[in-house]
């Protein structure tokens, strides 16, 4: 009798956190192909490190395709927190911090 109350416990609190998990659909605007090709090269440049030119297309997506899915906006972590860090410039450093908000 205990196995079963534990199974059914556990049963639930494993399909539970399935149901409550983190949103991971993705949401395409019109102009998908687009969208696409913007977050393809988001993504690539940000795993290359290549910050500063990250900053384009992430804007796009921003503007164009906000509920795109929550990478774009761990990528835009990324993107600022990189480029604040290196820079030395007091007001740029500034900027990028802003842009975190």
């Amino acid at each position: 009798m205990k196995t079963k109350i534990t199974l059914i416990a556990l049963s639930f609190l494993f399909g539970s956190t399935a149901l409550f998990g983190q949103c991971n659909e993705w949401i395409w605007p019109d102009d998908k192909a687009t969208a696409e090709e913007k977050y393809v090269l988001h993504n690539d440049l940000v795993k290359n490190e290549q910050y500063a030119k990250a900053i384009a297309p992430h804007n796009w997506l921003l503007t164009n395709a906000p509920n795109l899915n929550k990478a774009i906006y761990i990528n835009g972590e990324n993107i600022y927190s990189s480029l604040a860090d290196a820079e030395e410039n007091e007001d740029r450093k500034n900027a990028y911090v802003d842009s975190l908000c």
